[in-house]
This record gives C-alpha cells, sequence and structure tokens, in this order.
C-alpha cells in the first residue's frame, strides 16, 4: 500500500512538473501568443470596417383563397410549395438586377405549418429603403404571372356561372310562384299537391346561397401582403462581437500552438 501510494505521489508530482514547464514555456514566448491574437483581431477588425452593413427583415404573403360553400374552411388556390417554388425561380433568374436595383444581399422562403395560407418573406438589403420595394416586386410579379392569373380567374369563371345559375332559378321559382297565386286567388286552383309555402323557403334558401357566393366571389383576390415588413434600426450583419470573440479564440490557440512549436525546434536543435 505504501509503495502505490508513493507511485501516485510521483506521477501527481510528474504532472505538476509538466505543467509548471508548459507554462514556462508559453511564459518565454508570450510575444509570440500575444502577437498572433493580436494579428487575428486587427484582421477581424479590418473585416467589420470594410463590410457593408447588412439589414434584416421579413414579411408573409397571403396566398388567394375564399371561404368554400360545399368545403369546410377556406379553398387555397395555391399550395404554398408552389409558390415558393416560382419566388425561388424569380429570384434566381433575376438575382443580380435585384442586388443592382434593390441593394439584395439575399431572399429565402419558407413555409408556416400552422397557416397553409402564408407563405414567409425573409430578406437581407444593404439599404433599409429598398425593403418595401422588394417587397411590392415579389406581389407584382406573382399577380401578373400568366400561370397564376389563368388559375384565378378560372376559379372566378366557375363562381360567376355558379351566381348565373342561381340568379336564374330564383328568377325561374319567383315566376313560378306568382303563378300559383294569381291561380289561386281566382280559384282556377283549387288544391296543390305541395305547400305554396315551400317555393318561398326555396326562394329564400337560394338567395342566400347566391349572397355566400358574391361574397365568395368579392373576397377572391390575388396574393396581398398579411403582414408587412418591419424596418430594423440596427444591421444584422456584421457581427462585430461575434467576430472578434472568435478571432481573438483562435488567434490565442494559434498563438500557443506556434509557441510550443518553436520550443520544440528549439530543443530539437
Amino acid at each position: 500500500m505504501r509503495e502505490e501510494k508513493k507511485i501516485d505521489e510521483a506521477i501527481l508530482y510528474d504532472d505538476e512538473i509538466d505543467l509548471y514547464e508548459l507554462w514556462l514555456k508559453l511564459k518565454k514566448r508570450w510575444k509570440v501568443i500575444i502577437g498572433s491574437t493580436g494579428i487575428f483581431i486587427l484582421i477581424s477588425l479590418i473585416y467589420i470596417f470594410l463590410s457593408p452593413p447588412i439589414y434584416e427583415s421579413s414579411f408573409f404573403i397571403k396566398i388567394p383563397s375564399y371561404e368554400y360553400r360545399k368545403q369546410s374552411g377556406e379553398k387555397i388556390l395555391f399550395s404554398q410549395d408552389e409558390v415558393i417554388e416560382r419566388l425561388k425561380k424569380f429570384y434566381e433568374n433575376n438575382k443580380e438586377e435585384l442586388e443592382e436595383r434593390f441593394k439584395v444581399s439575399s431572399l429565402s422562403f419558407s413555409k408556416l405549418r400552422q397557416d397553409k395560407r402564408t407563405v414567409k418573406v425573409s430578406i437581407e438589403v444593404y439599404d433599409t429603403k429598398y425593403i418595401h420595394k422588394v417587397k411590392d416586386e415579389l406581389i407584382n410579379y406573382l399577380n401578373s404571372s400568366k400561370y397564376l392569373l389563368e388559375k384565378i380567374n378560372k376559379e372566378k369563371e366557375i363562381l360567376k356561372n355558379q351566381i348565373f345559375e342561381i340568379e336564374k332559378g330564383i328568377r325561374e321559382m319567383e315566376a313560378l310562384k306568382k303563378k300559383i297565386l294569381s291561380k289561386l286567388n281566382t280559384g282556377e286552383l283549387e288544391s296543390l299537391g305541395f305547400n305554396p309555402l315551400e317555393i318561398e323557403e326555396r326562394i329564400i334558401q337560394a338567395k342566400s346561397e347566391l349572397i355566400s357566393l358574391k361574397m365568395q366571389l368579392q373576397s377572391l383576390k390575388g396574393f396581398e401582403i398579411s403582414v408587412e415588413p418591419t424596418i430594423p434600426e440596427e444591421p444584422s450583419k456584421p457581427k462585430k462581437a461575434l467576430i472578434l470573440a472568435v478571432s481573438a479564440v483562435s488567434g490565442l490557440f494559434l498563438g500557443i500552438f506556434l509557441a510550443l512549436f518553436l520550443e520544440w525546434l528549439e530543443e530539437a536543435r
């Protein structure tokens, strides 16, 4: 037991000596460590100074939809993936122009799981005054796309045809009601196989459905902004504190490595 204790003490003593020797080596080469850290910090400061500030914002685009009378909930004309694919294609084809005209650094598009009617647009620009202009550019593109317009107009045409058929049915039922009442008053008809009030009920139901369809047609518009972008006061990039911290740590580790390497070379000689 005593021998094992002596061995443990010897190992611990050796570890203390190694750590102390390591400290002496680093202390000897302190200029290398400080110099390396300083160079990294200087480079990061130059990068921060030369990098233009980038401002980040986001807004939400509402996909055309309306309350569908034959279903519970809304009928959404386009899927989020379909709209995002269109926006990505537009950005890829006009990337250089957007960067030149509106100082756009990047554009990204994502969907919201909790809201299938909305697409989120994240934007990074070099000047905040262009944020709303980029927003308008994207909305104009969506609302002027031939494919998207055809789909919206097709849906509008379906609603208009439904409205026409219901209006026609209402006119026919009102004419029939007027004719039956006239004959009943003159005594030409003594009895009917149904209650005349049923016609009035059907007319009321048809008019209610007609109002609903007209509201659906009115609400069926193009793409709109559901949440406007906010104008940031401070740039999001470059992240000055993070860059300085990473550069300082990197320079410190590199300096320690160089100091130990120089000591190894000296001992090897």
